[in-house]
């Protein structure tokens, strides 16, 4: 994989989430809601590495997955049990 400055990237963009729903009848019944979304960005390379960079250093990440298209950061809220996946596949 190599992503420079001087080109532009076509970039779908994903987002898996598991967090606890609002709709708790009480703060310990701990129902979990699945979601996700997708979206499509051209991006020229340095606003990519700008956003790769700002995922590692979120507050709860907790792994990087490098494939040869696809780079994908995992997040783990320690404190609720929470976790989200965001995913960037190069098309």
């Amino acid at each position: 994989m190599n992503i420079n400055i001087y080109s532009s990237y076509k970039v779908k963009i994903l987002t898996e989430s598991n967090r606890l729903s609002e709709e708790n009848i009480t703060i310990y019944d701990n129902i979990f809601v699945k979601e996700k979304y997708e979206n499509v960005k051209i991006l020229d390379g340095g606003k990519l590495l700008e956003m790769i960079a700002n995922n590692l250093n979120e507050t709860y990440f907790s792994s990087l997955i490098l494939s040869e298209k696809i780079i994908r950061f995992e997040y783990f809220n320690y404190n609720n049990g929470e976790s989200w996946n965001i995913i960037y596949e190069l098309l």
